[in-house]
């Protein structure tokens, strides 16, 4: 047996809709039986057990994904990157830290646009979205980067289109 108190309007409404017999009021108590169902089974298999798995790795056997400062990063060390130019920002090497910056690729002035079935009329502008963008004071300009663990294709090919800009990106 259970016992729940009626203190919402929304759990009195959901009570008294279940039950229109019995017509309770707000602040009101009422005692609930809980019923456990057997586990069902499906020919000779056992019951699932309720263990907790381990954390999975990523897709390029990095861990989960690293939250600081309400910021979500892909690695570990990304994040620690993240907490580095924190700090070097506090020590006016850099300033105007940028995260997840989007580089729109243009080319000779034409806009390099995907074609898909969700963008087939109108396409959908290609962009580099790097990890990091400051400007640093001692070199005199702006700096982006990416924390690169495992080089994929797709980064390899927006690479070289953005080093077709002029842009070069600094990979830590």
């Amino acid at each position: 047996m259970r016992r729940r108190c009626l203190d919402t309007p929304a759990k009195l409404a959901l009570y008294n809709a279940e039950h229109p017999d019995r017509q309770m009021k707000l602040g009101d108590t009422v005692q609930e039986r809980t019923v456990r169902s057997p586990p069902r089974r499906r020919g000779n298999l056992r019951p699932r057990r309720n263990i907790h798995a381990p954390l999975k790795e990523g897709r390029y056997g990095m861990a989960q994904r690293q939250v600081i400062d309400g910021h979500k990063f892909a690695s570990k060390k990304e994040a620690e990157r993240y907490c580095n130019l924190k700090l070097m920002a506090k020590a006016k090497m850099i300033q105007s830290l940028e995260l997840q910056p989007k580089i729109p690729i243009i080319i000779k002035g034409v806009k390099i646009q995907m074609f898909s079935a969700r963008y087939h009329e109108t396409g959908r502008t290609l962009t580099y979205i790097a990890d990091f963008k400051y400007y640093d004071n001692e070199r005199g300009r702006w700096v982006i980067e990416d924390v690169k663990g495992h080089l994929t294709e797709v980064y390899k090919i927006k690479r070289a289109l953005v080093k077709a800009m002029g842009i070069t990106i600094d990979e830590v």
